[in-house]
């Protein structure tokens, strides 16, 4: 990312946003969706020049706030909600692995602090 201005680029199949915000650098990650990441760089360009012009930085807290760090738990939550329209067969083989071997081993950690080691 060295160099990187206001702006996206793609790095592997993944495009990214990234714009300085009260001095700090923020990025975003948009998946394969360029099109997601041109519209969100446009938003929060607009929103940060309104801040400039008023000293208001409201409209931009959704990106400056800091990420929350998700449990195991909570991922896999998200993970099977995502995949909802799946074969009931299906989700509840997911489930029973998640029951008995995943969360009572990595339920209760954050995400972040779960190595291969």
């Amino acid at each position: 990312m060295a160099g990187v201005k206001d702006g996206i680029w793609k790095r592997g199949n993944n495009w990214y946003s990234s714009v300085k915000v009260n001095g700090r650098r923020r990025v975003k990650s948009f998946g394969r969706d360029h099109k997601a990441a041109e519209l969100a760089l446009a938003e929060i360009l607009k929103h940060r020049a309104v801040a400039n012009a008023t000293n208001d930085w409201s409209g931009l807290a959704e990106f400056t706030k800091p990420k929350t760090r998700k449990t195991f738990a909570e991922v896999a939550e998200d993970y099977l909600a995502e995949r909802a329209s799946l074969k009931y067969s299906t989700l509840r083989g997911y489930r029973e692995v998640l029951t008995n071997y995943l969360l009572p081993a990595f339920g209760k950690m954050k995400v972040s602090d779960i190595t291969d080691g």
